[in-house]
């Protein structure tokens, strides 16, 4: 049993580097991953086990400083938990907004 067993998880720049080890962690910690990048993260989505109740990860084209897009991906991950940034730039999308 992980910490964060089916819930749902967005990590931006997850494609590679800090993004792709934070979507990682957090998948082996039980959350589904909405793996989210201006390049393709599909193959690290793929990668990632299912949650405890068989929920897949899935990648997303997003480029964080279109807030059209981002808007578009909270929509799409209703039920979202955690919201972390692998990319260091400014976004409009701020944690204090998923309260």
């Amino acid at each position: 049993m992980g910490r964060l067993d089916d819930k749902v998880a967005v990590v931006t720049g997850s494609s590679r580097g800090l993004g792709e080890g934070i979507a990682r962690r957090l998948a082996s910690e039980g959350a589904a991953v909405v793996c989210a990048d201006v390049l393709d993260a599909s193959g690290v989505a793929d990668s990632l086990p299912a949650t405890p109740s068989g929920a897949r990860s899935r990648a997303v084209q997003l480029d964080v400083t279109d807030a059209g897009q981002v808007e578009a991906v909270q929509r799409m991950s209703a039920n979202l938990s955690l919201y972390l940034r692998g990319e260091p730039c400014r976004t409009p999308w701020h944690a204090a907004e998923l309260g």
